[in-house]
Order: structure tokens, then sequence, then C-alpha cells
């Protein structure tokens, strides 16, 4: 490790004091560290759920089961169904899990989804327009949300 000379003799690492720095940096700040789910891929499919899991509090889930994990494909995660022997996803199925937040403009990159029922959750704000990018989505279920605001016209 790099070493710092430091008064009286005495050494610091360097990691140690990034560590420190960090956390003194955290402290005044006032910012509550938030993990996000672990896996960090460079598909987008699953960074927009990784948007989509911190945008609504998914610590909070009643079921984040692989949401968390370090999976290799989303297929295995709790509420996400993929297309029958392939790893392209066709629905979001988190009714009455305790989503708390905002549905984020990146879960619209998944333009392979048919389906979303968010239904029965706490989602505030309104619906992302850009959900109109999602060309295959063909039923969405938000009922029971504090959404506001027109459905968006996904019909064409």
């Amino acid at each position: 490790p790099v070493v710092l000379p430091r008064a009286r003799g005495c050494a610091v690492s360097l990691s140690s004091l990034v560590l420190v720095m960090m956390m003194m940096m955290v402290m005044m700040t006032g910012t509550r560290f938030m993990p996000r789910p672990a896996m960090v891929y460079a598909d987008d499919q699953v960074v927009a759920l990784q948007d989509f899991y911190t945008a609504t509090a998914g610590l909070r889930w009643k079921n984040s089961a692989g949401w968390t994990s370090n999976s290799t494909t989303p297929c295995s995660w709790y509420g996400v169904t993929c297309k029958a022997n392939s790893t392209i996803i066709i629905a979001l199925t988190l009714s009455n899990n305790n989503l708390n937040g905002t549905i984020p403009f990146s879960l619209s990159t998944i333009t392979s989804i048919t389906t979303l029922d968010f239904s029965v959750n706490l989602l505030k704000s309104t619906i992302p327009a850009s959900l109109v990018n999602m060309g295959n989505l063909t039923f969405i279920d938000v009922s029971s949300n504090m959404l506001i605001g027109p459905l968006p016209n996904i019909s064409s």
C-alpha cells in the first residue's frame, strides 16, 4: 500500500485516508447511503431495472427477490417475465409490492415489454409520456396509486 508520512513518525495508508474522507463527506452533507442493487452490467435493460428499483424504494418492497443479487439475468428476479427461452423482458408484474416513488424515464428503454402491472402501490407524480416509446406495450395497470395526469396513448 501507498504510505503517506505523518507527524511523529506515524504512517497512514492511502486507502484509509480515502475512506475517512468519504465518511466525512457523507456526514457533512447529511446524505444517507442508499445501496443500489449489487449487479452492475453493461446491459441497458438491467441498468433501466436498477433505476426503477432505486426510484421506487426497492429496499422497502415486499418482495425484491433477485433484484439485489449478482444474477446474470433479470429473468429470475421477482416480477420480471422474459420471453420463453430468451433473456428478452416482456413483462413487469409488481402489483401490491410497496413500490414507492416515481416511474423513471429509463424504464421506457426496455422496448420489448408488453405488460406493466404496478397496481396497488404508492407510485407518485405523473406517468411518464416516454412509455409510448415502448413499442410493444399493450397492457398497463397503474390503478390504486397516487399518480396524476393522463395515461400515455399506447395504441399507436
